[in-house]
This record gives C-alpha cells, sequence and structure tokens, in this order.
C-alpha cells in the first residue's frame, strides 16, 4: 500500500511540476505535445515494476496486463486523458491486489 501511496504522490507532483514548463512552451504545439506524451508515459513503466512485484491470480494479471497496454497506447495515440486515468485506475487495483497480499501474510 506505501508504494502506491508513494506513487500517486509522485504523479500529483509530477502534474504540477509539468503545469509550469507546459503552459511556457503553450505557443508550440508541437513542443507542447512532446511534453504531454512524455507526461503520460513516464507513470507507465513505475505501474509495469509494481504489476510484476505484486501476486495476483492468472486471469487478474493477464486483465490488468492488458489495462497497461491500453493505456500506452493511449499515451501514444495523444489520448493522454484516457491513458493518465487508466493508469490512476490500475494504480487503485495494483493497491488493492496489494493490500490483499498483505492481509493474507498478516
Amino acid at each position: 500500500m506505501h508504494r502506491i501511496r508513494r506513487f500517486l504522490s509522485g504523479l500529483a507532483l509530477a502534474i504540477l511540476a509539468a503545469i509550469g514548463p507546459v503552459s511556457a512552451i503553450a505557443c508550440d504545439p508541437e513542443t507542447m505535445n512532446e511534453q504531454l506524451a512524455e507526461f503520460c508515459r513516464s507513470p507507465l513503466a513505475d505501474l509495469a515494476e509494481m504489476l510484476a512485484q505484486v501476486r495476483q491470480p492468472p486471469g487478474v494479471a493477464a486483465g490488468m496486463r492488458q489495462r497497461l497496454d491500453e493505456a500506452k497506447l493511449a499515451c501514444r495515440d495523444g489520448d493522454y486523458e484516457a491513458g493518465l486515468a487508466q493508469a490512476i485506475r490500475l494504480a487503485r487495483d495494483i493497491g488493492r491486489l496489494e493490500a490483499r497480499t498483505l492481509a493474507r501474510v498478516e
């Protein structure tokens, strides 16, 4: 659960940090799109790592990997809102799986 909180805190800070640079270069659409694409892709690598570390039932693992791929595709295609929304939902679900795993251990 701690990793999810750290991830979400980092995501929130990244959003706040990105507002400044993105708004400063808003006159250049190409540069702005590059910044938004990088901002959309940045949490996905962390999510893939967290997904690999959490124990999951086989069916759940495949579904989560598919959702991660959908988020990557949305970011690649320029649908940053959908990509980030999927990343946030995926982070929430990984947190739930991690909490269940910890509850079983204790």
